[in-house]
């Protein structure tokens, strides 16, 4: 077995305000959102613009006021500007319980690897697990490796992996809750995988020009999650039968949702701010029906294919 479970925190925070360059506070929703948060916590603020000049950030916390919107006064400035179009998250990205590698050399670097076929033999909770992975099979850095392998992972933050989370043939898989920064190549690349949940996590600063979430996968389930400031595509799908629902996807460097496949439901995702198109749906009987998207550089939604049922969007 492999567990790990570290002192209760939320991940993430919503924005209730913009917060603009040179600001030192934050404003964010509610008194359970910034639970368990603490005086020198790091905060990842989402980049909320697909402008080459803004960016997602670190900031430090120095003080944290109570209010009817919390109030986080910073250690400095920020850099760069993000605008609370929709409400987007601050994530905090400190944990007490440390999983890292001494490298940083990614050809070098220790990884997780997962063969478990028992849900509960493989769980990791408010952890943090930092500069994992190699360019290699079986050690891309969180690895759940092989046929019906299983486990879960909820609240914890990933950072600076080769990859975030890779899943080979892998089904159940349960990702709830994490904070997924500046991975090498994908935040999560699935391959030949099926049923994987997704709830309720950030995907933030992908690097490398590639999809922060990769999937080759079927009957997965998406809701509420945020893809925010990608290098390039937030989530690329290739599988069937998926859900997709109330997902945020802001400022990616290309496509906020890419499918390709049938029978899939997007519902009630927001897209604002992508470099080129906020959802792209290829495929046949899929349903695209109450979505909000707004100010795509290119095109804000487009679908190809038959069959399908397009209702109820706001472009």
């Amino acid at each position: 077995d492999f567990t790990a479970h570290g002192s209760s925190k939320t991940p993430f925070a919503l924005s209730a305000a913009d917060a603009l360059t040179g600001a030192t506070t934050l404003s964010v929703y509610g008194s359970t959102s910034v639970a368990g948060w603490q005086v020198g916590d790091r905060l990842v603020v989402g980049k909320t613009e697909d402008l080459s000049l803004e960016s997602s950030e670190v900031s430090t916390i120095a003080v944290i006021s109570a209010g009817p919107a919390y109030s986080i006064t910073l250690e400095g400035p920020l850099r760069y500007s993000h605008y609370a179009l929709t409400p987007f998250p601050v994530a905090n990205i400190d944990r007490n319980v440390l999983i890292r590698s001494s490298s940083t050399d990614f050809t070098k670097a220790a990884y997780v690897r997962n063969l478990a076929e028992n849900t509960t033999s493989f769980a990791l909770a408010y952890a943090e697990l930092s500069q994992l992975g190699q360019p290699a099979p079986g050690r891309y850095g969180l690895t759940f490796d092989g046929a019906l392998t299983r486990g879960s992972v909820s609240s914890s933050t990933i950072l600076d992996n080769a990859y975030g989370v890779y899943l080979v043939q892998a089904s159940s898989v349960s990702l709830t809750g994490n904070v997924v920064y500046r991975a090498g190549y994908h935040a999560v690349y699935a391959q030949n995988s099926s049923n994987i949940r997704y709830h309720g996590n950030v995907f933030v600063d992908t690097l490398n020009n590639v999809p922060a979430l990769k999937l080759f996968s079927n009957g997965d389930v998406l809701t509420g999650n945020f893809a925010l400031g990608n290098d390039c595509v937030g989530v690329r799908l290739q599988g069937d039968g998926a859900l997709f629902d109330r997902n945020v996807f802001l400022a990616n460097g290309c496509v906020g949702l890419r499918i390709y496949g049938d029978a899939n439901l997007v519902s009630s995702n927001t897209a604002i701010h992508n470099g080129w198109r906020g959802i792209n749906v290829n495929g046949d009987d899929n349903v695209v029906r109450g979505n909000f998207l707004f100010e795509n550089s290119n095109t804000s939604l487009r679908v190809h294919g038959e069959g399908n049922l397009v209702s109820g969007n706001d472009v």
